[in-house]
């Protein structure tokens, strides 16, 4: 089985130096505390969240105050049931174990000459918004989708 030309790289520490709302910053600026992993994945499904909030004054009169925050589907290459192979379901236990262990989580994405962020050496930080997983019994694996929402704003 050919492994998946994308990796995602995990960031994760028990706090923030940014004390204010960011959606990328350098891994350089993450606490020295932190630590790293990767996971091979099915090309991320990139999308914008759009969070409107309407603001209506004592005229009558409505105003829309939106934010746009990225958001990411990330099909994890398949875990496989045979304990011999890799990735087997043992790796997703250890991988859902580190990438929840932690109060801060960043990532980064890169799949040939496309990458998220789209500057080198930068991070993301994410919040985890939901797992799904789904067996295909032809094939014998496991598949995980992570469902990941940037924290800043557009």
């Amino acid at each position: 089985m050919t492994r998946s030309s994308w990796v995602a790289t995990f960031y994760r520490a028990d706090s923030d130096l940014a004390t204010a709302a960011y959606t990328q910053c350098p891994v350089t600026a993450l606490p020295t505390t932190h630590a790293s992993t990767t996971a091979f994945i099915v090309a991320p499904a990139n999308a914008k969240a759009y969070e409107a909030e309407l603001l209506t004054d004592v005229s009558g009169w409505i105003e829309t105050q939106g934010t746009v925050r990225d958001t990411f589907e990330l099909e994890l290459y398949p875990y496989n049931y045979e304990a011999a192979s890799v990735p087997d379901l043992d790796d997703w236990n250890t991988l859902i174990d580190w990438l929840t262990d932690k109060k801060k989580l960043w990532v980064s994405m890169q799949g040939g000459s496309r990458r998220y962020p789209d500057t080198a050496g930068y991070v993301m930080p994410v919040v985890i918004e939901s797992v799904s997983e789904s067996v295909n019994k032809s094939a014998a694996n496991h598949t995980v989708t992570l469902s990941l929402r940037v924290k800043g704003t557009r």
